[in-house]
Formats: C-alpha cells, structure tokens, sequence
C-alpha cells in the first residue's frame, strides 16, 4: 500500500481506487480472522486473540482484543470507501461498470461491451464501493452497532441507476442461474470449482461421511416443501439425500459456474431486518424477511410471520432465512455465533483453535 503514495501521479483515479481496494481486502481478510479465531461480541471475555498487520515489512504484531481488532477493521473500510467512492459513484460510465451485465458477466451476454482495459472490467470481482459498504454492514453488525449497520445496508439496498444495480432474480432466470448472481455484491472466481465440488456430492463412490447432506429439519425444511424455490429449484437429491446444486453445472449457461459467493444482497436484508426488530419496528423488520422469501416464491408468508412472537423467536426466524438463502455460503455460522445460537445435537464450540505456529513469540 505504501508504494502507491508515489505512483500514479498522473491519474490520481486510478491510484485511488487500488488504494482503496487493497485496504478493503486488509480488513475483509481480518475480519474474518476474527470472526473464526476470537469469540463473538456477545461471547467476548476482554482476552487478546489476534494481530492486525497494518505496518509496511511487519513480520509480528501483537494480538489485539476484538474491540482493538474491529476498530483498525473500520478505520480501514471507510477509509478504502471514501478513496473507492470516486470511481464507482462520480461519473455515469463508471457507475454503469457496477450492473450486471458487466459488474458479473463482463458484457458476455449482451455483446455490446468490450472493455478497453480488462483492469477496471468485472467490478463484482473487485472490493467496489458496495462490496465494502455491505463489508462495513457486516462489521457494525458483528459489533453491534446495529444503526450503522443498518444505514450501510439500506444503502446498498436503495443503490440504483436506472434500475437496482443488485436486484432478486426473476424466477425464469433460476435453472439457468443457480448462483443468482444479479444479487451478487462481491464475488471470487475459481475455474476448478464445479469439478473440486463433484467430490463431495452424495453418489455411489463417495461415503456419506464424505458428502454435504443437508439436515431438513434443521434449516426448516420438509421434505413436502413445494412455495419455496430455494428447496424446490437449488436442491438436488441422491437416495433420499440432499444436496446443495449452487455449484454444480449450471443448465443452460456457463456464466457463474466460477462464482464463489462472498456478499449477497439478502444479507442487507437480513441486517437491516435485526436492526429494525431490535428498536420496536416489528411489521417493519419482519416485512424485510417476507420481501427476500417472496422472491424465492414464498406468497403466502402468514404462519411464518405469526411465528414471530418476541426477540428469541425473531432470532430463530432469521438464522433459518440465513440457513436458506446463503446456503453454501459460510455465513450461517457466522450467525449463530453472533447469537450464540446452539445449532448441534451437541454443545457447540464457535471459536476456532489458534494454529500452533502463531504462538511462537
């Protein structure tokens, strides 16, 4: 980071939005050390648990607290959202850049784009404005700072131009996109994915040991489930087995098929809808999780929200739409660690043991 002070004198553009991106990484990469390595905010016992690397050449630092942690975390996105903002909010053809047909499928589909430099093409790929908007969600979020991270949900909820940059897919659009990747804020790319995920699909060569099965009950599921697309469209089965086809081959398409989901637009829902039930907006916070089910084909939502009776109930509620719509995605522990949710027919360890290497100083 620190070379670039001296670079790019001539396009100050450009120099800013790698800045910027590169402190965005810093601080997705640690926040998400320490949501594995350190207990959540509700768990957090004032002990040390990880370092932040934010000094040129360090080869150790100390291990912070996760309030220490969190705040660096912060300090970095908004600084890397200000720097960002100026590439991808200012001017129409940027913002243009953040649409789907070119944020996801670089203008593949509709071959009216060609971009003249790849560098600035496929912004989903990319910590764009969004990415670290719905990264800076996540941490307010994890801090329980919920009214900021309800401001920075909404705004990426409310972003458009023209139309939403990041809108709930069609129906007629789910065989041929499994990843519904309009609702994509930020996404990574392996071209071996289909083929490493084949492996732990249930089949005859592979033990169930081995598969991902998914628990019905566990998520809220039946195996008479017919409203709701996630189960009826996204699942697969192999004797009487479940199994997740977000990544599998995608039918009719290749767009996607390298995808790694890594931000979502339900997730905004799902953090704006806690903030709004924390602070008495119930119909308010509870219509946020009927909006993303009746996108998924849900009509009829009447016992889910009578479901909903007090603060315990609504958490329950949520972590199952978590449960659906990111399934695949590694979020969904990140949830019940925030709630110190016991999701396990055992009690249930969030924090993750700390590698013995990192305990040489």
């Amino acid at each position: 980071i620190y070379k670039l002070n001296s670079s790019f004198e001539d396009n100050i553009l450009e120099k800013n939005l790698i800045l910027g991106e590169a402190y965005a990484l810093r601080a997705y990469l640690h926040f998400d050390m320490l949501r594995l390595f350190a207990p959540s905010k509700k768990a957090d016992d004032q002990k040390t648990y990880i370092p932040y690397y934010d000094k040129k050449k360090s080869t150790y630092e100390p291990h912070l607290t996760v309030d220490q942690i969190l705040e660096k975390v912060k300090i970095d996105l908004l600084k890397a959202k200000d720097l960002v903002a100026a590439f991808d909010t200012l001017d129409a053809q940027h913002k243009s850049g953040l649409l789907t047909y070119l944020r996801i499928e670089g203008g593949v589909k509709q071959q009216t784009y060609s971009p003249d430099d790849l560098f600035y093409a496929y912004r989903g790929y990319r910590m764009n404005y969004y990415a670290i908007l719905a990264t800076l969600a996540r941490v307010y979020s994890w801090s329980g700072e919920l009214d900021k991270a309800y401001a920075a949900a909404m705004e990426v909820i409310n972003s458009k131009y023209g139309a939403n940059y990041f809108s709930f897919t069609g129906a007629s659009s789910f065989n041929s996109n499994r990843k519904l990747y309009s609702e994509l804020i930020f996404v990574l790319s392996k071209k071996t994915l289909v083929e490493d995920y084949e492996i732990y699909i249930p089949s005859g060569s592979n033990n169930d040991s081995d598969t991902f099965i998914i628990d019905l009950y566990q998520i809220g599921w039946s195996r008479g489930e017919t409203a709701d697309a996630r189960f009826t469209r996204f699942l697969s089965t192999y004797s009487y087995n479940y199994y997740s086809a977000k990544y599998t081959h995608q039918e009719g398409s290749s767009i996607g098929e390298d995808i790694v989901p890594m931000i979502r637009l339900s997730e905004m829902y799902f953090i704006a809808s806690e903030y709004l039930y924390k602070n008495a907006k119930t119909s308010e916070a509870i219509q946020m999780l009927v909006d993303v089910r009746f996108n998924r084909g849900i009509l009829n939502n009447s016992s889910f929200t009578s479901s909903i009776r007090d603060e315990s109930s609504f958490e329950t509620a949520l972590i199952s739409e978590v449960q659906k719509d990111l399934l695949g995605e590694g979020q969904a522990f990140f949830w019940y660690k925030k709630f110190d949710k016991n999701i396990s027919y055992n009690s249930t360890n969030f924090v993750l043991p700390t590698p013995d290497n990192e305990n040489i100083f």
